[in-house]
């Protein structure tokens, strides 16, 4: 490419860039939108990626990178001309999504790609469990993060990669700071805590928010953000960058975003309040203004008061935090089985916990020709419960004719409230 595009705007060009309306238009879902350099972000009929977008000969992310779960249920292709598209958007329609109301406007800002999610409860007091995929090409790995290794884990917002081309993606998932839901991120590599490279292959991860609870009527919102760039140093300075993730959004948009923590710009005006969400202003109103006004004038002192009487203070015990991963029983599993169960039928595994725990499952195998194992199905974690429950695993005949061994292996990763892990690994062997 000889065409080389400034990725990181600054939040005020990018803002009034979005302020600016242009022609909306329902249309189908499929939509490419403009990428750094030529390329376009080909968007998939349920708001992902279709493939990945090639940027100075490095693929970045790649198809499935931005798939939704809620509740176990994903965010259905919209097959129908119900979206609004412009140029540089497009917007799905409300889906009922594993009880829960959900849309998604997926955008272009500052020259990356956003998401936003809305869940909106339209009934009694509901939690929600979502899951966003993060996808990734084989040749890709991370080479930096909040946390300052080559490793993602639950405590990083943000992650830089690189890629067998001449580009560093990055991905955001929300900033610290106060009210920002964290979400835990599981990894499909061999450790579902660490998000790393192995001998080169770096797997794919998705992100999980539990336990986001909507009153009747309430509105939530996350905004994830994936980019590019050219070198690791601007892709890590677009990767912290916390304020054009919001560029453009309005102040009622913003108040409901519940992973970018109350006051991502730093203005010292919330979210609440905030009526430019995504650029660091000086006025009470969180905008820029030739002549700001302090938002907080300094009272007056108060007299002293004469001080009150101190009550006898009951010392409470200290609570206990749980650091018991849950215990798994799986059943139903067989140690051996035939092709044809796999590829129609699927394995049914029954799997609980000692305690109430949400499940994810993946299906590994090493395909001839390779060093490792790699993912050959991989199901998103269902809604925490005490119950046990049957897990359907389907391997597509493809991908079993192209394994070295006439085996798999299934991992089982359970979750608790409290956020400890356990894993479980059982190897099935194929028969004809």
């Amino acid at each position: 490419m000889t065409h080389r595009r400034n990725l990181f705007l600054a939040a005020a060009a990018a803002a009034a860039a979005l302020a600016a309306p242009s022609a909306a238009d329902a249309a189908s879902c499929v939509k490419g939108l403009p990428a750094p350099g030529d390329d376009t972000w080909e968007i998939a009929k349920n708001g992902a990626m279709e493939g990945p977008t090639t940027f100075e000969q490095g693929a970045n992310f790649a198809g499935g990178h931005g798939k939704l779960m809620v509740n176990g249920e994903a965010y259905p292709a919209i097959d129908d001309a119900t979206c609004t598209t412009t140029a540089t958007s497009v917007q799905f329609p409300v889906r009922k999504v594993g009880d829960v109301d959900v849309s998604r406007t997926v955008d272009t800002v500052g020259g990356r790609l956003r998401w936003v999610d809305t869940f909106v409860n339209g009934g009694k007091a509901n939690e929600i469990f979502t899951a966003f995929d993060i996808v990734v090409t084989d040749d890709q790995h991370i080479v930096d993060s909040e946390s300052g290794d080559a490793t993602g884990t639950h405590a990083d917002h943000w992650s830089v990669h690189q890629n067998d081309g001449g580009s560093f993606p990055f991905f955001q998932r929300g900033v610290t700071g106060d009210g920002a839901k964290s979400a835990s991120l599981l990894s499909m590599g061999e450790d579902p805590q660490r998000w790393e490279p192995k001998d080169g292959v770096m797997p794919d991860a998705f992100l999980s928010y539990g336990k986001v609870v909507l009153a009747p009527g309430e509105t939530v919102r996350l905004v994830h953000v994936s980019g590019t760039a050219t070198s690791r140093a601007s892709s890590k300075a677009g990767a912290v960058d916390s304020t054009t993730p919001l560029a453009g959004l309005s102040r009622d948009v913003a108040s409901t975003v519940v992973n970018w923590g109350n006051d991502p710009d730093g203005d010292g005006v919330g979210r609440a309040d905030d009526a430019c969400p995504g650029f660091r202003g000086n006025s009470p109103a969180g905008c820029f203004s030739s002549k700001p006004v302090d938002p907080k004038p300094t009272p007056e002192p108060a007299p002293p008061a004469d001080p009150p009487a101190v009550a006898a203070l009951a010392v409470l015990p200290p609570v206990a935090r749980d650091t018991k991963a849950p215990r798994i029983r799986l059943t139903k599993l067989p140690r051996s089985a035939k092709r044809s169960l796999l590829t129609r039928r699927g394995l049914a595994p029954r799997i609980a916990c000692d305690e109430a725990c949400s499940i994810s499952v993946r299906v590994t195998g090493r395909a001839r020709g390779k060093r490792r194992a790699t993912t050959l199905l991989a199901t998103k974690p269902t809604r925490a419960s005490l119950a046990a429950r049957t897990v359907r695993l389907k391997v597509s005949a493809r991908a079993l004719r192209r394994l070295a061994k006439r085996q798999v292996t299934v991992v089982v990763t359970v979750r608790d409230a409290a956020g400890n892990r356990r894993s479980l690994t059982r190897v099935v062997r194929i028969r004809r």
